[in-house]
């Protein structure tokens, strides 16, 4: 009995070692993917953080080159330029502190705290028919790399992911472009030259700028799709096509000074049109009150015509503010007789 007491002693011993080497490696394994996943995650914040930044930066190039893209594009290449009062020391490479000044960038971004970054504006080439477009490159100074050198796959997959595929990079096979998901830029800036892998950067297009709004003299049709509302006179130096109504507002009375020749109102009083000639308000040409014809009695009837009321009232008679005018008579051989009636407006400025 105190041999079998024995080995069922060492029995549960040798199992409970068994369960302790299982639950500290559980632990080990839990705490290497804790690592891990904390390791990722800072991968993540840290990229995320400098996305915000370089996008600050794109949009504040993007700014810089619609707001003053026509004075850049005719400066001599890396001099300084004078904007709206503010000296840029060197156009192509504008500070962060002069996209400050320039009210190009909120002053409650602090450089100082941010990943340093290169600004590069440079003109399309070759240019070989206008417009020709200025371009930018926001390039980060600290490449997503691991402790080797090599690129970090795991970091540039989080900065494609954050920026929609539009963060350019530098990653091997391919290091002789700054490639995004649809598009790439040779690997080359300014007087740097070629960048080290893992370098990333966001790029501001001069033709997605130029297609993005309309400029001063543009030949292109916005082809707007909604209501367009403007406050001062428009413009115009050929016809003008409506498929709708045209609607005015203005009203005038007849008589009354006008200062634009040519300009149309509603009459005040009547269903008429205004136009502005010889500095008064007169009425439109062509426009009359209707006609009738009266028998002997004044009634709308005659033997042949029949029923002879206005057209344009349905009444034997003119409408308000017209006066009928006999413009025939007509009597027949029983010696009945019939006028013919034209109603003209009232007033003189018919």
């Amino acid at each position: 009995m105190d041999g079998m007491a024995h080995k069922k002693q060492l029995a549960q011993r040798g199992s409970a070692l068994l369960e302790y080497v299982v639950v500290m490696g559980l632990v080990l394994l839990t705490a290497v993917w804790a690592v891990g996943a904390w390791a990722e995650k800072r991968t993540e914040l840290q990229v995320q953080a400098t996305a915000i930044w370089m996008q600050a930066l794109q949009q504040a190039l993007e700014r810089y080159i619609e707001t003053y893209g026509q004075e850049l594009i005719k400066a001599s290449p890396y001099t300084p330029i004078r904007l709206d009062g503010q000296w840029v020391s060197d156009w192509q490479h504008p500070t962060i502190q002069e996209l400050q000044q320039l009210g190009l960038l909120s002053t409650a971004l602090n450089h100082a705290f941010e990943p340093p970054a290169w600004l590069w504006v440079f003109p399309q080439t070759p240019c070989i028919q206008e417009p020709c477009f200025l371009h930018a490159l926001i390039v980060s100074q600290q490449p997503l790399q691991k402790k080797s050198g090599e690129a970090d796959a795991y970091a540039l997959g989080v900065w494609r992911e954050i920026t929609g595929g539009a963060g350019l990079a530098v990653q091997a096979p391919y290091e002789q472009w700054l490639a995004a998901a649809h598009f790439r830029w040779p690997n080359y800036f300014a007087n740097i030259g070629s960048l080290p892998e893992g370098t990333i950067a966001l790029a501001v297009q001069g033709e997605q700028l130029w297609s993005r709004y309309l400029r001063v003299r543009d030949e292109r049709d916005p082809q707007f799709q909604n209501q367009l509302t403007v406050r001062g006179p428009i413009y115009g130096q050929t016809d003008i096509y409506a498929e709708g109504a045209v609607v005015m507002k203005h009203t005038a009375q007849a008589g009354q000074s006008c200062n634009e020749a040519g300009a149309m109102a509603h009459d005040v009083h009547l269903p008429m049109l205004l136009l502005c000639r010889d500095g008064k308000w007169q009425h439109s040409v062509g426009q009359d009150g209707g006609h009738f014809i009266t028998d002997q009695y004044g009634y709308c009837t005659h033997p042949i015509l029949g029923e002879t009321t206005n057209p344009r009232t349905g009444l034997c008679g003119c409408p308000p503010f017209y006066t009928p005018i006999v413009i025939a008579v007509f009597q027949n051989v029983e010696n009945n007789y019939y006028r013919t009636y034209l109603c003209r407006i009232n007033g003189p400025n018919y």
